[in-house]
């Protein structure tokens, strides 16, 4: 089952995001203190006489002068510390929407957890885009997932298509129409700053200040205490089930100019989970890099159209049909219910015993999901509505 799994937890992650203060100097003002000189001592000069003899006239006692004493030294009045300027939430919002006027660049992402003193990588994602016209022309992406099975794959979207592989697999599975906006939206979702989290920025501390980032100076947003409660995917973290907890967020945003317009170039978010009572310290880090440098990607060779291991029937108005031997995909105008009843009738009629049935939620969209089970093999359906259309995702094949 671990296909159904891969395209509905795809990892998810909303950038951005860690905390740097900005240092301001005191200067103390010197203060000089002016010292009075003793005064000058005069000798009187003997008198010559007849007399050869020399008579002593006694010298007279100096007069006592007194140095006057210093004024009190005055308390230097401290220089207030400068007050940081405020972070430009606008400011973010439109860096955020200025990225798809971007005519390309590349991107690496990881997500890191440490647990103790043990250290791991949660996931690896590098990927490059070109746009036309604020919308995504072309995408490629490899993703490397820890799980216990070590998930690698890579997407390709191409003249509308979006072809997925897993890793090392040479051949490639073609998803078309709607499904493949679909499955890139999981891509390219982790892309950008999502409305629900730039709401919770609102919500927290910030500091501005100015930070050099590849021999540039570039103006960096820190978010303290950052709540992502209402944020979907707690957090934009997907480790193969819902976290228990989530702790406050600390989020760093770097902005730099490029090309007349300023865009997020960095992005790192530190915070605490604990999932199934264990605690993680996770470290989520997102950098764009080779801006509006040209790259191509083109159709990968190996593209195959197996069938499903399973004969199933389909609605009359199914459309943006993806099909392999694990999984059979499409949109239909059908609701969810009479979908679901469909398939229901259809697997019980045919010797499958339904095992569990569920809702997931995977970045705010809802699935219902039944599981059925039969002899050495098992098939999930997920259904999720959408306002013009219903996704229907049926996987399937041999028990692990």
């Amino acid at each position: 089952m671990k296909h159904i799994t891969i395209i509905l937890s795809i990892i998810t992650l909303i950038f951005l995001f860690v905390a740097c203060s900005s240092n301001a100097e005191i200067s103390d003002e010197d203060v000089q203190v002016a010292q009075a000189s003793p005064s000058s001592i005069t000798e009187p000069t003997p008198t010559n006489t007849s007399i050869p003899t020399a008579t002593h006239t006694p010298t007279p006692e100096p007069t006592q002068t007194t140095t006057p004493v210093p004024a009190n030294t005055p308390t230097p009045t401290a220089t207030p510390s400068p007050t940081p300027p405020a972070c430009d939430n606008t400011l973010l919002r439109e860096a955020i929407v200025s990225l798809n006027s971007l005519d390309s660049y590349k991107n690496s992402m990881e997500v890191k957890g440490t647990i103790g003193t043990l250290e791991l990588t949660v996931m690896q994602m590098d990927s490059m885009a070109s746009f036309n016209n604020g919308q995504i022309e072309a995408f490629e992406a490899t993703m490397q997932l820890t799980t216990p099975e070590q998930v690698n794959f890579q997407m390709i979207l191409v003249e509308d298509n979006v072809y997925f592989r897993e890793l090392p697999d040479e051949n490639w599975i073609v998803f078309t129409g709607q499904m493949a906006n679909t499955y890139l939206n999981r891509f390219t979702d982790v892309q950008f700053l999502k409305p629900e989290l730039m709401d919770a920025l609102e919500d927290a501390e910030c500091v501005s200040s100015v930070s050099e980032l590849d021999g540039q100076m570039a103006q960096l947003y820190s978010y303290y205490d950052v709540n992502l409660e209402n944020v979907p995917g707690r957090g934009g973290v997907a480790l193969g089930n819902s976290l228990s907890e989530v702790g406050l967020a600390q989020v760093s945003i770097w902005l730099l100019p490029v090309d007349n317009m300023v865009i997020p170039v960095k992005f790192l978010m530190e915070l605490e989970v604990v999932e199934t009572g264990q605690e993680m310290e996770m470290g989520m880090a997102q950098e764009l890099y080779d801006i509006n440098v040209p790259v191509e990607i083109t159709v990968p060779e190996n593209v195959i159209v197996p069938s499903f291991f399973l004969d199933i029937p389909l609605p009359e108005d199914a459309e943006n049909l993806t099909e392999n031997d694990f999984l059979i995909s499409f949109t239909t105008s059908m609701p969810p219910h009479e979908v679901m009843a469909m398939y229901t009738s259809f697997l019980e009629e045919t010797g499958w015993m339904q095992t569990d049935s569920y809702i997931a939620e995977e970045r705010g969209v809802l699935f219902e999901v039944i599981e059925y089970s039969r002899e050495e093999q098992e098939v999930v359906v997920a259904v999720s509505e959408q306002p013009d259309f219903t996704i229907v995702s049926i996987a399937g094949g041999d028990k692990p």
